[in-house]
């Protein structure tokens, strides 16, 4: 019987190293691999972070609610979209600016509000949508408007067609303005928006109201729905809700709760959800059903 004659290291090692290595077809089979499961948790990914930064904004939302709601009740009135910077006779400005003692900024209101203010120049993390990457931690840039109810001077003249926020803007100490509180919201707290979103908002400082406010017109067109022309940087002249969450964008009602409203709601629809008073306005569209929203 013939013996088997024992290999040389050198072959040994030879053999080691041919048997250690990845051949070119398997390197390939893997790499595709790799691929094909980064392909399939990437979009699990990016939606894990879409879901986050709607749920900050959410949170911004509810926090800028609670805001509005205990200056309603201290006050016995909401901000106007327009109000003086401080005593009557200052510069006119936004919503936000007397809201922020109740954002605890009472540094930049106690600041900005003596007898010849300053103009502001703080930027409030509050007020920005986490999707809205160019207004992130940019000047004095903001994402959310308020109900200013049916646009331009119907909208102060007709009283069922005013929204949340008036003009407030005071030039002397006898000047009357038109108020709202929750005692004249007649159509309910729960069915009256009062903070939505646009990311073609100006400035929080701002005053003007297709700039800090959104709007409602007559008759409702395209141009005047939600997610209109995203990104154009038209406040001012398209003061509809908008954002880059998908399909919608998120509110917040009078009563505090806040939620996410699809860009297909019927426009009759966003009218009344916009008018404390749409009943008087709409009396042929009856009581909202909470599934039409």
């Amino acid at each position: 019987m013939q013996k088997t004659r024992p290999q040389s290291s050198v072959q040994l090692m030879k053999l080691r190293n041919k048997r250690a290595g990845f051949t070119l077809v398997e390197l390939l089979v893997v790499i595709a691999i790799i691929a094909m499961l980064a392909s399939m948790l990437l979009p699990a990914v990016q939606g894990a972070r879409a879901a986050a930064r709607k749920t900050q904004c959410i949170n911004n939302h509810h926090n800028i609610g609670i805001a509005l709601i205990r200056y309603e009740g201290e006050k016995n009135k909401y901000p106007g979209y327009t109000n003086n910077q401080g005593p009557p006779g200052n510069p006119r400005t936004g919503w936000v600016f007397p809201l922020l003692p109740y954002l605890d900024r009472s540094d930049i209101f106690n600041t900005y509000s003596v007898a010849t203010p300053g103009t502001p120049n703080q930027h409030l993390k509050i007020m920005v949508c986490p999707d809205d990457a160019e207004s992130i931690n940019v000047g004095t840039n903001a994402s959310y408007v308020a109900n200013a109810g049916l646009g331009g001077d119907d909208g102060e003249n007709l009283e069922s067609a005013a929204g949340v926020f008036t003009n407030q803007y005071k030039a002397n100490a006898t000047a009357v303005v038109k108020l709202t509180n929750t005692g004249s919201i007649s159509d309910g707290l729960a069915t009256t928006l009062m903070v939505g979103e646009n990311i073609d908002a100006s400035q929080w400082i701002d005053s003007r109201e297709g700039c800090v406010g959104f709007n409602w017109v007559e008759p409702g067109d395209n141009t005047n729905k939600m997610n209109y022309q995203t990104g154009t940087g038209s406040s001012c002249n398209m003061p509809r809700p908008s954002s880059y969450h998908a399909g919608g964008v998120v509110f917040t009602f009078c009563d505090g709760h806040t939620q996410f409203i699809s860009e297909d709601i019927g426009y009759d629809v966003y009218k009344m959800l916009m008018t404390p008073r749409g009943r008087a306005l709409t009396p042929q569209q009856g009581i909202l059903n909470e599934s039409s929203y």
